[in-house]
């Protein structure tokens, strides 16, 4: 299991090292410079600070929320970190739910009025799970784990680029509870 993990891992880190170096820059036109000043990097600021809401598809992830705060540099690379917390699942019997955070790595692309940003996290990963039978009584457990997440956002701009909605769309890898996720996120840019 480490050695996908592994590979995994390598995968969406090579990834967006090649998307980041085939990118082509986006192409001045006389139309998207103003009054001689070229046009800006990114449709975005560079800073950002972004709130997450969505939905995983196994029980440990279902109904999930969180926060990212990010910076792109001047090359386009985009540095940062995310937390997400999932409220998983509560029936009468059985209770899990997962968290995970930690630092992130993308690139910006440009997509028409869209910021197309794939990137892979990494970071860790707590999972909690409670069973709770009438006969043997209640049993706990808890365990933390390390984790990455490949994954890809589609965000519009609007306010002259200070704020986005968009998806985020991602793949967690936690050694044997692996689930696909996506949010809705809306955020601002400084």
């Amino acid at each position: 299991m480490n050695k996908s993990l592994s590979t995994c891992a390598a995968l969406a880190l090579s990834f967006v090292i090649a998307s980041a170096a085939g990118a082509a820059e986006p192409t001045n036109t006389d139309d998207s410079t103003r009054g001689g000043e070229p046009s800006p990097r990114t449709p975005l600021n560079a800073a950002s600070i972004a709130l997450l809401a969505g939905h995983g598809f196994k029980d440990a992830f279902k109904t999930g929320f969180g926060g990212r705060l990010g910076y792109t540099l001047e090359n386009k690379i985009y540095v940062g970190g995310s937390f997400v917390y999932h409220v998983g699942i509560s029936a009468p019997l059985v209770q899990a739910n997962v968290w995970y955070g930690g630092g992130e790595l993308g690139y910006d692309l440009f997509a028409g009025p869209f910021v197309v940003r794939p990137y892979a996290g990494i970071g860790v990963a707590s999972m909690f799970a409670s069973v709770n039978l009438p006969t043997v009584g209640k049993t706990t457990a808890t365990d933390s784990r390390f984790a990455i997440w490949p994954g890809a956002m589609f965000l519009l701009p609007f306010e002259e680029g200070s704020a986005f909605v968009g998806v985020d769309a991602k793949l967690v890898v936690v050694d044997n509870s692996n689930a696909f996720n996506t949010y809705a996120t809306f955020g601002m840019a400084f």
